[in-house]
């Protein structure tokens, strides 16, 4: 989500509350593996007193008050919250300048050649953390593991620490702030699918 979306998305956590994405039968379900993670356009770890001026203050706190809400709502784990097993969020870290998704207000049409820039970024910017290996014990690409220099190789002569950390997601699905839930069972179905 992004400054401008905190109403949208509220709302349509609103609407989650009667519209739970799972049905009873998979509420906290073990099997049932589905992380909820927002992903925010800008940044997370700002406080107030770190804005320029009043509207970076401004939008600093609607930010802070979806995470404050929504992660009270999940705490609480009731409704909805049981349908997944974490909630985490993700920042984009995108600057002013580059957050940027408008339209012309009455042609509909973009009137920028990056109208898109803020929406885009966000996405290859938030995927490429949640798609991160969630081994932080795993060496990084190039370094050696202290442990397996002296472990040797493997059974068949292959080095176990050769291969690259799985990352902790293999899909995702997308949903937009504004994204309304039309019936309970939704994520349900989109599961089915996959």
């Amino acid at each position: 989500f992004a400054p401008r979306d905190d109403h949208a998305l509220l709302a349509s956590f609103q609407l989650w509350d009667t519209r739970w994405p799972c049905s009873e039968q998979h509420k906290s379900n073990p099997y049932y593996d589905v992380d909820l993670v927002l992903s925010y356009s800008r940044r997370l770890d700002l406080s107030p007193d770190d804005a320029a001026d009043a509207a970076q203050r401004a939008e600093i706190e609607r930010g802070h008050n979806v995470i404050d809400v929504l992660r009270a709502k999940f705490q609480d784990r009731s409704g909805w919250a049981d349908c997944f097993a974490e909630l985490k969020f993700v920042q984009a870290d995108l600057p002013l300048e580059r957050d940027v998704y408008e339209r012309h207000p009455v042609t509909g049409m973009p009137d920028r050649l990056d109208w898109v820039a803020g929406p885009n970024g966000q996405f290859r910017r938030s995927m490429s953390e949640v798609m991160k290996t969630s081994d932080d014990t795993a060496p990084e690409a190039g370094q050696e593991d202290p442990e397996a220099r002296d472990q040797g190789k493997d059974h068949e002569g292959e080095n176990p620490f050769d291969a690259a950390p799985q990352p902790r997601y293999t899909l995702a699905f997308i949903m937009e702030a504004d994204n309304q839930p039309q019936r309970t069972g939704w994520l349900d179905e989109l599961l089915q699918e996959i």
